[in-house]
């Protein structure tokens, strides 16, 4: 159901904000509620003294959050096309961090 989901996600990627913004909110969000439908019945069913049950738990404090990508037709449901952009700066700053000399950076 995840991948199903990511997978429309990644169908936006050429569409206008305006056109994403309604791609989202029809297509996509549907589909998240009824996983967090799936969680919510799960969740009844779970020892509330088990890791499980802090993760259900988490998820379900979480959706209020995570359901602000469909407010806006420019929110990403995935943030790795941020830290692709970092990454780069990132990996740099850790090679320069151990290079004693201009020529070895």
């Amino acid at each position: 159901m995840l991948d199903e989901i990511f997978n429309l996600n990644r169908k936006t990627t050429k569409l206008s904000e305006n056109d994403r913004y309604h791609f989202l909110r029809n297509k996509m969000k549907p589909k998240l509620e009824e996983v967090y439908n799936r969680i919510i019945l799960a969740g009844e069913k779970i020892s509330s003294k088990t890791a499980l049950s802090d993760s259900v738990s988490y998820m379900i404090n979480q959706k209020a959050y995570l359901m602000n990508v469909f407010n806006a037709g420019y929110f990403e449901l995935s943030n790795n096309s941020v830290e692709r952009a970092v990454k780069e700066n990132v990996m740099g700053r850790t090679n320069w961090f151990f290079s004693y000399s201009f020529d070895g950076s």
